[in-house]
């Protein structure tokens, strides 16, 4: 009588062709899992810039200065630019790149590939002044997010 106690190189090859097909289907998928979780890590980013944009613009040197919009751009590099702030637009900036990052300079902080590959918010702030406050408006055109926005015309 024989005593076989291991595999034979059939069954080992087998072993290794499912677990080959169950790579095959679920590495994509986890693929993309781990994007939408990096993309739901920046929208967090974008909503600590809204927050301390909406807390900045309460502040009384850049509330007398604000014009009826203010628009802040944040792109790969952090919070890159503004308009509708006359002479205090660069200390609104280092306000909130403070506020959000610890510094007076913006930092990349994103972690999904839509904004590693120049993928950019718009934060649009409309004050209304029934209610003395400021209206958020993100669009963003990075389709997993929760602030995407169609581009017109699609």
């Amino acid at each position: 009588m024989k005593n076989n106690k291991g595999f034979s190189l059939v069954e080992l090859i087998i072993v290794v062709a499912i677990m080959a097909v169950l790579m095959g289907i679920l590495a994509p998928q986890y693929i993309r899992y781990v994007e939408k979780t990096r993309i739901r890590a920046d929208d967090s980013i974008i909503s600590d810039i809204d927050k301390s944009c909406q807390a900045t613009l309460a502040d009384e040197k850049f509330y007398a200065d604000a014009g009826a919009t203010v628009t802040v751009t944040v792109s790969n590099a952090g919070v890159i630019a503004q308009t509708g702030l006359t002479n205090t637009g660069a200390a609104f900036l280092a306000e909130v790149n403070t506020s959000v990052y610890g510094q007076a300079t913006s930092v990349n902080k994103f972690k999904s590939k839509a904004y590693t590959q120049g993928g950019s918010t718009t934060l649009t702030y409309t004050f209304n002044s029934t209610l003395y406050t400021w209206q958020a408006t993100i669009t963003n055109g990075i389709a997993d997010s929760k602030y995407y926005q169609a581009p017109s015309g699609t």
